[in-house]
């Protein structure tokens, strides 16, 4: 699915287009319009920076070292 569609269907949402119809509409699951209703949805945390929900598949190696730089550890150097 486009952003573009991912922009139309988050549109038409808001207007209260049903998530049947849009399914039915751009020819997917109503599962995959709720996705993308709420892909990249932008939030507000307590200290009112934004953020966005990721969703991204890595090997265990590279976790690791994602892991050891948020907390401050060093170890093998790790490129993503």
């Amino acid at each position: 699915m486009t952003d573009q569609e991912r922009r139309q269907i988050a549109q038409q949402r808001a207007k209260g287009v049903p998530e049947r119809e849009l399914a039915v509409r751009f020819s997917v699951s109503r599962k995959t319009i709720y996705n993308a209703r709420n892909h990249g949805r932008v939030t507000r945390s307590a200290n009112d920076s934004r953020t966005r929900v990721l969703t991204i598949r890595v090997s265990d190696r590279d976790l690791r070292g994602f892991d050891a730089a948020l907390s401050g550890v060093t170890g093998p150097s790790v490129h993503i």
